[in-house]
């Protein structure tokens, strides 16, 4: 069906979206990089298929890919779709990127955008305790561990 609607012209945006959906939970992000690029900007969805993109990217392993489109997307207008949400997820994954490299501070600062109304906001909480937690397993010796946890 998709190849059909294809050979007529451009996917309209909703089908390019489910079909970029549709490749990230199936595990083929090289093809859902692709089909998100065929959700023009202007598009309600647009950003909806852009975070599907930054998730392909991760799934390849290329985190500063991801991260870039990540940060892009946690200042998006609010003209499209479920344009708080997908701000608050960005900043979330953001988030644990910068967690798995090391980097607690930027971690942290990620987590705290996330606004107190959001409907993310405990499990951010819950995730930036735990960096915490994890910096100070960390720590080289006792002392260490101690200042970290406090």
């Amino acid at each position: 069906l998709v190849a059909s609607m294809r050979a007529k012209g451009p996917l309209p945006s909703e089908v390019a979206y489910i079909w970029t959906k549709s490749h990230v939970l199936r595990g083929n992000a090289e093809l859902a990089k692709r089909e998100a690029a065929g959700v023009p900007p202007e598009s309600r969805l647009w950003a909806k298929a852009r975070y599907m993109a930054a998730v392909a990217e991760v799934q390849l392993g290329r985190y500063t890919e991801a991260r870039s489109i990540f940060e892009e997307l946690a200042s998006i207008a609010d003209n499209y779709e479920e344009a708080a949400a997908i701000r608050d997820l960005a900043a979330m994954d953001r988030a644990r990127i910068f967690l798995d490299q090391g980097d607690l501070p930027a971690s942290v600062d990620a987590y705290q955008q996330i606004d107190r109304k959001s409907p993310y906001f405990e499990q951010s909480l819950y995730e930036a305790s735990w960096s915490y937690v994890r910096a100070a397993d960390r720590a080289p010796d006792d002392a260490a561990k101690v200042a970290e946890y406090k």
